[in-house]
């Protein structure tokens, strides 16, 4: 197995994979880094830094934020750390912001977390439902039992491919010989806003690109739902519980796009935490919604509803 160099870039919060025969590149989190190609035996795969500077370019000279793969591209030569992609007349700087490439059998895609859902958490359920609806004045649907971690759950759909979750243990499920998901065998008092979930096309890819443990990747199913969800040991995740559970659905329809529509509305997502900056860098998540804050942990979440603006904690 060979390898070889090719030119060195800089790059802010950016993971690639390049997978299937022809071989991979990968991308540490360092702010200097090298693209370090696999050449396999009987696969001669280059790629080279102008190779992906003309590729990023030619997107960006058709949409200047190019959206299309979920992902933001800006370019600079200059100290300001954002500027025009004119590199086609000289070498510049690549800042691609929380995303990552994937080049697989011949197919360009791209790797980044999306919101998927919001989970609120209580004793019961029967508690964690009536939360929501006080607060935001509209009834949840039904769901259903979580086998695997003994626990069960309502939903409600919200605008822009989301939905809500109201989730607690299930008290006729026998004790559990490992921890539930949500850290929810340490929860006491009041329901809360607990967690929020977000989606990845390739969670096995996304948990390499991690600087931290968000967990295993096991799989669950409930009714024909079928879905890979990122777990800890402890059932804590990074950051207090303020880092999202990853999932990944293997499903052709998620939950959110065959629920009843509520009228509700996510208009923002605040994530506090005391290191709410590193935390924001490993999570990678680029949605106008979410919005890190420093302060002490907790997550607060404001929503457009049919009898106004209310505020969900």
């Amino acid at each position: 197995m060979l390898f070889c160099k090719a030119e060195m870039i800089l790059t802010r919060n950016m993971t690639a994979r390049f997978r299937g025969g022809l071989g991979h590149i990968g991308f540490s989190q360092m702010g200097v880094v090298f693209f370090v190609v696999q050449i396999q035996i009987l696969h001669f795969f280059i790629f080279s830094y102008s190779n992906l500077r003309d590729f990023i370019g030619g997107l960006l000279l058709r949409q200047q934020d190019f959206t299309h793969f979920g992902a933001r591209f800006c370019f600079d030569t200059g100290p300001s750390g954002f500027a025009r992609p004119n590199w086609l007349d000289q070498p510049a700087l690549c800042v691609v912001e929380a995303c990552s490439l994937r080049f697989d059998g011949g197919k360009w895609g791209a790797l980044m977390l999306t919101l998927d859902h919001l989970a609120v958490a209580g004793e019961t359920l029967e508690a964690a439902v009536a939360h929501v609806e006080d607060m935001l004045g509209v009834k949840m649907g039904p769901g259903g039992e979580h086998a695997h971690f003994g626990t069960h759950n309502q939903l409600m759909g919200l605008a822009g491919g989301i939905y809500l979750e109201a989730i607690a243990a299930n008290p006729a499920v026998a004790p559990l010989r490992y921890p539930r998901w949500f850290d929810l065998d340490r929860l006491k008092g009041a329901p809360r806003l607990g967690n929020w979930i977000c989606r990845s096309d390739d969670l096995d890819v996304e948990l390499v690109r991690l600087d931290v443990d968000a967990g295993k990747a096991i799989r669950l199913a409930r009714g024909d739902l079928r879905w890979r969800m990122a777990v800890p040991d402890s059932g804590v995740l990074p950051f207090d519980n303020r880092f999202p559970a990853l999932i990944q659905w293997d499903v052709a329809v998620t939950p959110a796009e065959i629920l009843k529509p509520s009228g509700v509305i996510l208009t923002r997502l605040e994530v506090a935490h005391p290191e709410a900056a590193d935390l924001e860098k490993s999570v990678g998540i680029i949605d106008p919604r979410v919005v890190f804050v420093t302060g002490a942990s907790g997550l607060q979440a404001t929503f457009d509803t049919p009898h106004g603006v209310r505020v969900l904690r």
